[in-house]
């Protein structure tokens, strides 16, 4: 896989490495301008707020929200699951040095409840602020894939979602390569699940069969695209598959076998012809030739046709129809 550049080494700790200091945030709108407001209405449409307890080994889930120091948050099924967990606290400033720029605070944790407004009012911001924290996991992933020449692929139908909310809102129209692949990994390949991982990268290294390949992939969904209606494009991309998986690859089957058919016969000749040359002399010579020549010219043609074929990397890859 990494020898045909299926797969990249990325050092992706570079990316999680904590800052040198950390950092006190403060929105007076709540942090809800760190998201468009399309994305963010995903996200709290998505969002499941419970309360916690603190407990003698550390906070208990509950079932229900309402006012208390601890909660947690989640976003429908995302992957891997992730829970972000936010604590109120009191805060008082001890001392403010304006020369010097400095400040004290004290935090502490009190064990009676906040207000009910108070309350509401900072699970509105944890929720805005675990949402921007989520898409920023998104974000980063998705610069990675830029940076490594791949798509980023995810087995969450709400991440899904949110990376299309996203791309609608910046006007980011989805590239034929992406809209393709979101084709593709929607269908149930059957045929595709014997083939071993060590035959799809020895075809894969034959680059100019795999191109064709893509490139009719990209050719078949790429008016699937403006397709609204659910199930009228799953039957298209039934059918584009259909096309490329069933018949083509039947042409290839067939025009291999046709060619080892043809030069068996061709060889047949040739052997004729060169054991006339001990009869026949100058004669079998040029049998022998003329044999080889037209075995040569069956087998070019035969080739250039099986390699023109897209279905070719489906072949060498060991699919057969």
């Amino acid at each position: 896989m990494v020898a045909v550049g299926y797969v990249r080494i990325f050092p992706v700790t570079l990316l999680s490495e904590p800052p040198n200091q950390i950092p006190i945030r403060y929105s007076p709108t709540a942090f809800r301008d760190l998201l468009a407001s399309d994305v963010l209405a995903r996200y709290k449409s998505a969002a499941k707020v419970v309360s916690l307890r603190q407990v003698k080994d550390g906070l208990e889930f509950l079932d229900n929200l309402h006012p208390c120091r601890a909660i947690a948050i989640e976003f429908e099924t995302t992957s891997p699951p992730s829970t972000y967990v936010y604590v109120l606290h009191e805060q008082e400033v001890l001392a403010y040095d304006k020369q010097e720029g400095t400040v004290q605070f004290r935090w502490a944790l009190p064990s009676n409840a906040p207000s009910q407004d108070l309350f509401e009012h900072w699970v509105n911001q944890s929720v805005n602020q675990a949402a921007a924290n989520h898409f920023d996991g998104l974000a980063q992933n998705v610069a990675i894939s830029s940076i490594s020449g791949s798509n980023y692929l995810t087995s969450s139908k709400f991440e899904a979602e949110i990376l299309r909310t996203a791309n609608a809102s910046s006007s980011v129209a989805q590239s034929i390569q992406s809209s393709t692949l979101d084709a593709v990994l929607g269908l149930e390949l059957q045929a595709f699940e014997n083939l071993s991982v060590d035959d799809l990268m020895t075809a894969r290294m034959d680059m100019d069969a795999f191109a064709m390949f893509r490139r009719e992939l990209e050719k078949q969904f790429r008016e699937l695209r403006t397709e609204q209606d659910p199930e009228k494009l799953k039957i298209k991309t039934e059918n584009a598959m259909h096309e490329l998986v069933e018949v083509q690859l039947t042409r290839v089957s067939q025009a291999i076998t046709s060619l080892r058919k043809r030069l068996a016969m061709d060889a047949i000749l040739v052997g004729t012809g060169f054991a006339s040359t001990i009869v026949t002399s100058g004669a079998g010579v040029y049998a022998g030739i003329t044999a080889t020549a037209l075995g040569y010219k069956h087998f070019t043609d035969y080739k250039k046709a099986i390699h023109e074929n897209p279905a070719y990397f489906l072949w060498k890859a060991g699919l057969r129809p």
